[in-house]
């Protein structure tokens, strides 16, 4: 992703007036929670006409309606590029901030925040709307995710709406954090660093700004089906792999980081159409996790080493561990000796 720094929103609270000041002045894209500050409105009118492209906001809760408005109209009226309006809020507050924000060509957020749990994809394609409806020019759906079949849902907005960002909260919904640029979200949200977050589960803009950096490198190490499968975890087609049939005797690494995984001892024909093991080389090598894409329940196998999608296992292997290993050819390569270096690493 060429210009990642400018599609990554650093979201500003808690911090002193000089911190946040020195902030706008560095980052190419910052939020303002103005309810995480006790700015004068002098103060706000210096931070919004010395940052680049910045978003307000302010929080339900800390003042009254009145107030907050009067800020947000400052910030308007200083310059921010988005003001970003909770889809909740009152509607004559709504209307009488868009109305200032249509005339001074800012751009208007209508966000919906949930800290509990992620609705139904119905209900969330509803509420969607329902922001459209409040004249957004850019909706934002942010929902704590509490296992990872949520995450499922909040991408599935992108497949219906344009201009929208649509975020995960928590531990599970880190993830989206960069999944949404790739998905086509105008930008993401991140922290100033790990210590300030203004969302649970917010990555830092380093932390961003490394990932995806990461990836761009995979991409020039992989071949496009591998990177689809390793770090997308994608799955080949089925009877189409390399190693499907094939039959020498060896040893099986992970694609990306040079791990040894599998040993040909262990490999069996399962007819299922793709490379199957009945048992790991070493289980210091493998994780296995809770995979619930695609409306099923499943144990998914990763490299423990570069953290790469393998693929599956399965209870009906053959004994003495019943289990079958279901891997994906693009994802290991073989070699005739045992190795223990991993050249990307």
């Amino acid at each position: 992703m060429k210009n990642i720094e400018n599609r990554i929103c650093v979201s500003l609270g808690n911090i002193s007036f000089d911190e946040c000041l020195a902030a706008v002045k560095k980052y190419p894209l910052c939020e303002i929670r103005l309810d995480m500050f006790d700015f004068s409105i002098a103060e706000i009118k210096e931070i919004f006409e010395s940052g680049k492209r910045i978003i307000a906001t302010y929080r339900n809760g800390k003042l009254s309606n009145a107030k907050r408005k009067d800020m947000l109209l400052v910030a308007i009226e200083s310059g921010a590029a988005y003001i970003d309006i909770e889809l909740e809020s009152e509607e004559n507050y709504k209307k009488e901030i868009t109305e200032v924000a249509k005339k001074k060509q800012c751009r208007i957020i209508i966000s919906y925040h949930n800290y509990i749990d992620t609705p139904s994809e119905k209900k969330l394609k509803q509420i969607a709307g329902n922001c459209f409806d409040a004249n957004a020019d850019l909706v934002k759906i942010s929902c704590m995710i509490n296992q990872k079949s949520d995450l499922a849902i909040i991408y599935k907005l992108y497949e219906h709406f344009n201009n929208i960002v649509a975020l995960g909260m928590g531990e599970h919904g880190k993830e989206s954090r960069i999944k949404s640029l790739e998905l086509g979200a105008e930008f993401t949200y991140a922290s100033i660093n790990p210590e300030n977050k203004t969302a649970p589960g917010q990555l830092s803009f380093d932390e961003i700004s490394t990932q995806i950096r990461s990836m761009e490198n995979w991409k020039k190490i992989l071949t496009p089906l591998q990177f689809h499968v390793t770090r997308e975890n994608g799955t080949e087609r089925a009877f189409t792999g390399k190693y499907n049939d094939f039959s020498e005797k060896g040893f099986y690494e992970c694609v990306c980081c040079g791990e040894t995984l599998f040993s040909s001892q262990s490999k069996f024909h399962s007819a299922c159409g793709w490379p199957s093991f009945s048992d790991i080389r070493n289980e210091k090598t493998i994780k296995v996790v809770k995979d619930y894409s695609h409306g099923m329940v499943r144990e998914e196998v990763r490299c423990n080493n570069c953290d790469a999608h393998l693929g599956h296992v399965f209870t009906d292997g053959p004994e003495p561990t019943g289990l079958r290993y279901c891997i994906n050819s693009a994802a290991i390569k073989f070699s005739s000796l045992l190795r223990n270096s991993s050249p990307h690493f």
